[in-house]
């Protein structure tokens, strides 16, 4: 059987059988706020790491925990001679996390010959972590080996035979395996190309470094979460290790361009008597991020020269609660201009005017989105999904900004593109004794036209675009001396 040592860079980790567990080279360290499997959490030593020293680590402790609601018991040994420390009297909770030392965990007995160990982990506190579930312990189960690679617990794939299998066949059963064992058909979308679930980006990876239904994002967002999940062939005899490494960093960046990274293609391979039987690794959920980050997997098979899976660096788009937008708007409240008295044909005299009625103007905007809105991807959810929805403020973009005012809503509709729609607070002119006056059709009777102004209430729709986008159009077409 192949025996799978994964190792996790950042601290360096190596995983289980479960997606809480991980190991570095010394310490068990066990995530307590994620739920665990039912045989509990399993991970695989060899008896020279033993030897070396361990110990365990529970990490993301409730902020009210102590010490000594946590305590060890021997779930298959008796440790009669109190080898190990499962006293933590003398123990302190630092940064959530509590460390127990195994040292000793060689030199227990296990009952009835057994080859593993099983240790009990307690729980006497008032906050019970998710690990426990309904209980108020979890196990966690070491197996024993004299050599890593050489695994007591031994899977039953395959007899125990060795196989080989081409690349090609690898990545065909580890796309079946993403499609039919995944929820990818319910949370991938094709504009993204991201197989995005309860807010994490999930990458899948085949042992050769084929990505599996799943691109790497060209561009994320600041609120992603990521797991990168290793799919590898379970009845093959080599013994792997795989590091995973990532790194964060910070320096804004705004990008108007639409890009996107093609999924592997599906390959097709001859049929065969037998196929790959794919396991998975998941490794930790890292994030988030601002600006970029850096993931990379390197695999490691002894007497082979390292082979770099997967080495990508991803850039996180600004998550903006507040743009400046321009754009043109509708307004129904009437400003006529340069107003005069006029004879019609028939001998009636009335008034005409510049812009008698509802008019245009081009305004500055401000928008604020409660939740956050990212300008590099387009609006999530259906029409009226609150992500789309923005406050809006603004004035027009001439002289007359401090006369003008607007509020309202806006209600994206593409990347950098919205509607807009609401009051408009302005001053405007009106003619004394005829508020009302419709030019050009009433009779003008008064004895003299005098014109006055006053501040009114009316209604805007139009459409606005992100000042950066109309920065790159404007240089665009300024650019363009041909």
């Amino acid at each position: 059987m192949r025996n799978i040592l994964t190792t996790i860079i950042f601290g360096l980790f190596c995983f289980g059988s479960s997606n809480v567990l991980a190991i570095d080279s010394k310490t068990i360290i066990i995530d307590v706020s994620i739920a665990i499997e039912q045989d509990g959490a399993i991970t695989n030593l060899s008896r020279s790491q033993l030897e070396d020293g361990l110990y365990l680590k529970l990490t993301n402790l409730h902020a009210s925990d102590r010490a000594t609601d946590y305590v060890l018991d021997g779930g298959n040994f008796t440790d009669s001679d109190n080898l190990l420390n499962l006293s933590n009297q003398d123990l302190s909770i630092s940064n959530r996390a509590l460390i127990f030392n195994l040292t000793s965990l060689d030199r227990v007995e296990v009952n009835e010959g057994g080859s593993n160990i099983k240790l009990k982990v307690r729980y006497q506190g008032q906050n019970k972590p998710v690990i426990c579930s309904t209980e108020d312990y979890f196990d966690l189960v070491i197996n024993i080996s004299d050599e890593v690679g050489n695994n007591s617990d031994e899977d039953d794939i395959g007899g125990g035979d060795c196989k080989t299998f081409t690349s090609v066949e690898i990545q065909k059963q580890a796309v079946d395996y993403v499609t039919s064992k995944t929820g990818y058909k319910k949370h991938h979308s094709k504009k993204t190309n991201l197989f995005l679930e309860n807010n994490i980006v999930h990458i899948y990876i085949d042992e050769n470094g084929n990505l599996i239904k799943t691109g790497i994002p060209t561009t994320a967002k600041e609120s992603y979460l990521y797991q990168v999940h290793l799919l590898y062939e379970a009845n093959y005899c080599d013994f792997a290790v795989y590091e995973f490494t990532y790194d964060g960093a910070y320096s804004p960046k705004f990008s108007i361009l639409n890009t996107g990274e093609e999924e592997t293609a599906e390959l097709n391979s001859e049929d065969d008597d037998t196929e790959p039987v794919i396991k998975e690794i998941e490794f930790a959920v890292i994030g988030p991020f601002t600006d970029e980050f850096d993931i990379k997997i390197v695999k490691k098979v002894t007497g082979k020269k390292d082979r770099v899976l997967l080495n990508h660096k991803i850039d996180v788009a600004k998550l903006y609660h507040v743009s400046i937008s321009t754009g043109l708007l509708f307004s129904s409240l009437r400003n006529p201009q340069n107003i005069e008295t006029f004879t019609k044909a028939n001998g009636e005299t009335t008034l005409v005017a510049d812009d008698p009625r509802d008019r245009g103007m081009l305004t500055i905007m401000a928008t604020f989105y409660p939740w956050g809105r990212s300008f590099l991807f387009p609006p999530e959810g259906g029409v009226f999904d609150k992500s789309r929805f923005g406050i809006q403020v603004g004035t027009r973009l001439d002289s007359k900004a401090a006369e003008n005012f607007f509020a309202g809503l806006s209600h994206d509709f593409a990347r950098g593109g919205t509607f807009s729609y609401g009051l408009h607070y302005g001053r405007r002119n009106y003619v004394a004794g005829a508020r009302n006056f419709d030019f050009g059709n009433d009779i003008f009777d008064l004895p003299e036209l005098n014109v006055k102004q006053e501040w009114g209430v009316g209604f805007y729709v139009g459409v606005v675009i992100d000042t950066r986008v109309a920065g790159q159009l404007f240089k665009s077409l300024g650019g363009n001396n041909n």
